[in-house]
């Protein structure tokens, strides 16, 4: 997930700039730039999010869990880890019910693009699916220590 994160990075600083090179440098503009650019955030956040759940850094507030004993922080952790299942299994249907009614009435991006809406709305539920695999991979290194 990292690299592929990376690899995205890379490509929408190479894009981003070719459109603010073609636009200032020659007057003309490339609008396409701007709607991949969109998308390519949605791909490295949906990324990012899991890779972080993964590696167990997400932000956590430990003012009070730091002073509590270890089986408390693990139960801690675990409830944490079920409340971002939660939040990852809602985005995952509610995601999928999107990219279905899209692709049922046959939406289409506005922008320059006309892509067909729900391809790029595939990346909400597989980033949330994505978010749910890793947390339960979280949780099963919680439960069984390697």
């Amino acid at each position: 997930m990292e690299s592929v994160a990376a690899l995205v990075v890379l490509l929408l600083v190479l894009s981003v700039g070719y459109g603010v090179l073609l636009r200032y440098g020659f007057n003309r503009p490339q609008v396409w730039t701007d709607e991949f650019a969109g998308y390519g955030l949605v791909l490295i956040v949906m990324l990012g999010a899991a890779e972080t759940i993964r590696r167990g850094e997400a932000i956590r507030v430990d003012l009070v869990s730091e002073h509590l004993p270890a089986g408390w922080q693990r139960g801690l952790e675990f409830l944490g880890l079920a409340a971002v299942a939660a939040v990852a299994l809602a985005l995952l249907v509610s995601g999928w019910e999107m990219v279905v009614f899209s692709h049922m009435v046959g939406l289409a991006s506005s922008g320059y693009l006309e892509l067909p809406l729900w391809l790029p709305q595939l990346l909400i539920p597989g980033g949330s699916a994505l978010m749910l695999l890793a947390t339960l991979d979280r949780a099963l290194d919680l439960a069984i220590p390697r």
